[in-house]
């Protein structure tokens, strides 16, 4: 039995400080999640930054044999948090992406996001019910160690392959639809993106932080020269909506991002010469990078 409660400690430890690193990996991720779930962007700032840094200390937490039972009643009442706000979204029909049980990687959340977060429910309250005198891991440490770390370490690889192959497929599809939209047609105000390099700026007239960045967007955009990289706003708000905050470069409706502002640079020939900014920093770094 004391085998059982230790392993059920070091499994939910290490969810915890993956769900910790992922979120503190991704900064800009955490807060989009928590403004998309409804918390007001001044809050969710701080909050992006407090959540993995509170997940990981619970992670650390679970280790020692003294702290590993105030540790489960913290990750058990955040787990219920989760679960609640998770609930919450589904019902006024939400479903922003979030990182699921330690993934490294974001999904949607949605009944895959309760379940798991349920079943780490159920391994803190393996550790609650020991009670306040938990057993060391001293005398088991390298029989865990030596099945867990392996386990953790290929979960970790083969999600970071995951998470990238994915990545690269949705770059791909973002890129042809970008095409395919700002191909020369009647209406559109853009021609093909070649020939020219191309800063595709991603955009939505709803995002508080987009809205913190719209002034500094404008003022890069009034400045840029002729021959300077063409600003392309790619927006998941209607065209009239985005023209109204006052952009006047050319904009694109209709290509789901992930996360907002992010934006991405294209050279002359079409190909993709950046990695995707994200975050009103990485953002005004790549703008202001460009002659």
């Amino acid at each position: 039995m004391e085998t059982a409660d230790v392993l059920a400690r070091v499994l939910l430890a290490l969810v915890f400080l993956a769900a910790g690193s992922a979120k503190l990996a991704d900064l800009s991720g955490a807060r989009k999640f928590l403004a998309d779930s409804g918390v007001p962007p001044r809050f969710a700032r701080p909050l992006g930054l407090c959540l993995p840094l509170w997940e990981m200390a619970l992670g650390v937490a679970l280790f020692p044999s003294v702290t590993a039972w105030p540790a489960g009643i913290g990750a058990l009442v955040l787990l219920v948090v989760f679960i609640a706000g998770i609930v919450s979204n589904l019902a006024l029909g939400r479903a922003p992406d979030f990182y699921l049980c330690g993934q490294l990687h974001v999904a949607p959340v949605g009944l895959k996001a309760i379940a798991c977060n349920a079943v780490c429910c159920a391994i803190a309250t393996v550790i609650i019910r020991h009670g306040a005198e938990q057993p060391s891991l001293a005398g088991m440490k390298l029989k865990i160690a030596g099945v867990t770390v392996p386990l953790f370490l290929l979960i970790a690889v083969v999600s970071m392959f995951v998470s990238l192959v994915r990545q690269n497929g949705r770059m791909h599809s973002r890129i042809e639809a970008l095409e395919n939209q700002l191909a020369p047609k009647p209406g559109l105000p853009v021609g093909n993106f070649k020939g020219q390099k191309t800063l595709f700026l991603f955009w939505n007239p709803d995002c508080g932080f987009c809205f913190k960045l719209l002034d500094k967007v404008k003022a890069w955009e009034s400045a840029q020269p002729k021959l300077g990289a063409r600003l392309v706003i790619v927006s998941s708000g209607t065209i009239e909506q985005t023209q109204a905050q006052g952009f006047r470069s050319a904009i694109v409706h209709g290509i789901g991002t992930e996360q907002t502002p992010s934006a991405l640079l294209i050279d002359e020939d079409g190909t993709v010469i950046s990695a995707m900014a994200v975050g009103a920093d990485e953002v005004l770094g790549l703008m202001r990078a460009q002659p």
